[in-house]
């Protein structure tokens, strides 16, 4: 079957397991970082499951115009946390990256959109958890005062 008459479910099949940093092999760090995150008391994530800060981690990396960080490790995170409306994201801020709509007919390989999201939230994972975890070096009261701050920041940062 020729790439361009896969249907939707075929690119859905092809969808893998995605990296932050913390799998298997990767970086310690990383993994500390995201258990805190969803973990932890003072941070606005906890009680989530880690899709969502990876998918924070990586609007923010592409909102701020990080430079993607390849990720050491396999990945972890389960295809079935990765549905819907979260894969269009996905997709969205690769179109937006590569400049290429063909983008979102790859999941899969370094060119894959699924790559593409997770060296930006690998970029950004640990300024998010230090931003959060400090309260910006105190300057906020609370994390989610650190996640609206940071929110507005990517939005300034775009416009």
């Amino acid at each position: 079957m020729a790439n361009d008459d896969r249907s939707a479910a075929d690119i859905d099949i092809e969808f893998p397991l995605v990296n932050f940093g913390g799998g298997s092999g990767g970086d310690q760090n990383a993994k500390q970082a995201m258990f805190d995150l969803t973990h932890e008391i003072y941070s606005p994530f906890n009680g989530c499951d880690n899709w969502q800060v990876f998918i924070f981690c990586c609007t923010y990396g592409f909102g701020k115009k990080k430079i993607r960080k390849p990720v050491p490790g396999k990945g972890t995170l389960p295809t079935t946390a990765f549905r819907g409306n979260t894969r269009d994201v996905m997709r969205a801020i690769a179109i937006a990256e590569t400049k290429d709509l063909r983008v979102i007919k790859k999941a899969t390989g370094k060119d894959g959109y699924v790559r593409i999201c997770e060296e930006f939230a690998y970029a950004s994972l640990n300024e998010v958890y230090k931003r959060i975890r400090t309260m910006d070096d105190d300057t906020e009261k609370s994390g989610e005062d650190v996640l609206n701050k940071m929110i507005k920041e990517m939005e300034n940062s775009r416009n």
